[in-house]
């Protein structure tokens, strides 16, 4: 899984579930917020391709200047 996070654009990107999101995000303090406004990625149970909207917030903290976890799951990104 990647997050890139590039002049107030994000893009997440989870290979194993060939998996694509994009939107904004915003920083505060030490809390990165994401809202992801566009979703594609294979869907294995109708086994195609699809493309969506959506709208979905997911918060980051900054745990230091080279890593972020994702609060929901508890994923830790590191900085490349």
């Amino acid at each position: 899984m990647t997050l890139k996070l590039e002049n107030g654009k994000a893009t997440f990107e989870n290979t194993y579930f060939a998996q694509v999101k994009t939107g904004t995000y915003t920083v505060s303090d030490n809390t990165i917020t994401v809202n992801y406004t566009y979703e594609k990625g294979f869907d294995e149970g109708a086994d195609k391709d699809y493309e969506r909207k959506t709208n979905e917030t997911e918060t980051y903290a900054i745990q230091d200047e080279k890593s972020i976890i994702q609060q929901s799951s508890g994923y830790t990104f590191n900085k490349e």
